[in-house]
Formats: C-alpha cells, sequence, structure tokens
C-alpha cells in the first residue's frame, strides 16, 4: 500500500515495523525491509524505463540500505541486495518473455555483480548468484502452476546452472543445486500451509 509520496527507504521502514509489529524474529524484520525497498525501488526504476542493469543495481542500492537501517550487518546487507537485484532482473527478464533458464541465468548474474559491487567476496557474491538463481527458477515454476516437487527440481537446476557459471566445482555446484532445491521444496510447503513435520 505505497502512497504517492512512498520512497523505497519508507517501503523498507514500514516493512521492518510491520514484521516486528506481527513478532517475526530480530533478523527477518531486516529482511523484510530491505526486500520491500528493493521491490519499490526496481518497481519504480523500471517504470521509469530503465534497462535491467539499471533496475537490478537500483534495487540492490536500496535494499542494501534498508537492510543496514534496519540494523543488519554489512555483509547481510550486501548479500539482500544481491538478492534483490536477482529478483528484480528476474522479473524484467519474465516481463520479456525469456525462458526460464534465460531467467534464472540473468537473475544469477544480476545477483552477482551486485554483490560484488556491495563488497562482498566472489565466493559469496556467487553463493548469491546461485541462490537467485534457484529463486528465479522456482518462481517461474510456481508461476506456471507446476506441481511442488517440479517447482524444488527447477530450483535445483537453475542454482546448478548459475553454480557452473560461477567457476564452481562440480561437487559445490551439485551441493547448491540440492541447497536450492530443499529450500523451494520448503518454501513451497510453508506456503501451502503444512506443518513443520510434514516439511
Amino acid at each position: 500500500a505505497a502512497g504517492k509520496d512512498m520512497t523505497p527507504a519508507v517501503a523498507g521502514k514500514a516493512a521492518h515495523s510491520a514484521a516486528q509489529a506481527v513478532g517475526i524474529t530480530a533478523s527477518k524484520p531486516a529482511e523484510e525491509a530491505a526486500k520491500a525497498a528493493g521491490q519499490m525501488a526496481a518497481d519504480m526504476a523500471a517504470a521509469a524505463g530503465k534497462s535491467l542493469a539499471e533496475v537490478a543495481t537500483a534495487a540492490a542500492d536500496a535494499a542494501c540500505k534498508a537492510g543496514e537501517a534496519a540494523g543488519m550487518q554489512p555483509s547481510a546487507a550486501a548479500q539482500a541486495g544481491a538478492a534483490a537485484a536477482g529478483k528484480a532482473a528476474a522479473d524484467m527478464a519474465a516481463a520479456a518473455s525469456k525462458s526460464p533458464a534465460e531467467i534464472a541465468a540473468t537473475a544469477g548474474e544480476a545477483a552477482r555483480k551486485a554483490g560484488l559491487a556491495a563488497g562482498l567476496t566472489p565466493q559469496r557474491a556467487g553463493e548469491a548468484a546461485v541462490a537467485a538463481a534457484g529463486r528465479a527458477a522456482a518462481d517461474r515454476a510456481a508461476a506456471a502452476g507446476k506441481p511442488s516437487q517440479e517447482i524444488a527440481a527447477a530450483a535445483g537446476d537453475g542454482a546448478h546452472e548459475a553454480a557452473v557459471a560461477t567457476g564452481m566445482t562440480p561437487a559445490k555446484a551439485a551441493k547448491a543445486a540440492a541447497a536450492a532445491a530443499g529450500k523451494a521444496a520448503v518454501d513451497e510447503a510453508c506456503a501451502a500451509g503444512k506443518s513443520p513435520a510434514e516439511v
């Protein structure tokens, strides 16, 4: 519910307050703040006709700043920025009717660049890229109404390709893919209202 005078920083603060009000744990409100700020900055940049790279950068900067303002450590804020850039790039690629594989790759690359720009080590930026690609692939599969197993598989594939692209060893890439698939499966189950035991 963004008013006319809403800025990404204000959106971030509002999300942070709302998350705290409903009793979400300490790190989560900061994540929500970063996410909201990144999403809003991306929407504003996209509406202004900016390029995919510019939209991703705007999202990363806003998320990083909102995360730090909400008390995140600089490295965590940088990771939140990378995630926001990946999400923004994925949204842009999806709007341009790119294939799911291209969307995941675009998200991964945007997250990697944003992570490096925010001061993450190449290894950390690579991890952010893998997470963003997995998330983007899972989002696409979910939007297409795929069953949860296929969503998890899509996340694994997207993460694996991004891992290989960032120069991870085959063993590390396989591990990253498995982690992304597991995360997507948990997210799906939680969204479906399953109990922690079922997840």
